[in-house]
């Protein structure tokens, strides 16, 4: 008898992801702390010439970095409320599921120029895109080892905007 393997979980995306983020948050605090830093040494430099470029830098760094923190840090409160949304309705079952034998009819090539990977399941019609799709679903392409390919039997989880929550291949 014929089993399902599951082969993607969305939860599985989710510590890349949100590991960029806090590299980037890391980084961008640094930068801010070391503007404020310069300002706190500020006072202390009497050399006008290597006063003035110490607070061209601190003003530089400082706003710099805070900037970017709170532009990072909005992008990545946003990707939070995605996967939480993305949680709640996998937890709660607020999901359709496809299965079948998957059909392609276009296969996205390398680069993004171009449409993703228009398959179907049951009747089901889903874009696989490398570049854009959904941050936490399922996207990895048939160009890129994807295994929605055509002929495959799978069973796919997936919210009412097609975000693939959910991979299982018939092995």
């Amino acid at each position: 008898m014929e089993q399902f393997s599951q082969v993607f979980l969305f939860t599985d995306t989710a510590p890349g992801i949100f590991g960029k983020f806090r590299s980037d948050l890391i980084t961008f605090a640094i930068i801010f702390v070391i503007g404020i830093v310069m300002l706190v040494i500020l006072p202390k430099v009497k050399n006008p010439p290597i006063r003035h470029v110490f607070s061209q830098f601190a003003v530089a760094g400082g706003l710099a970095g805070s900037l970017f923190f709170i532009v990072v840090s909005m992008i990545y409160l946003n990707f939070v409320g995605i996967y939480r949304g993305l949680q709640d309705a996998y937890d709660q079952g607020i999901y359709q599921i496809a299965e079948g034998v998957v059909r392609v009819s276009h296969v996205q090539p390398a680069g993004c120029n171009e449409t993703g990977d228009l398959i179907q399941i049951d009747h089901v019609e889903f874009e696989i895109n490398d570049c854009h799709g959904a941050p936490f679903g399922y996207s990895q392409t048939i160009e890129n080892n994807g295994v929605l390919t055509d002929g495959t039997y799978v069973r796919v989880y997936y919210t009412e905007g097609k975000t693939i929550l959910r991979v299982d291949v018939k092995r």
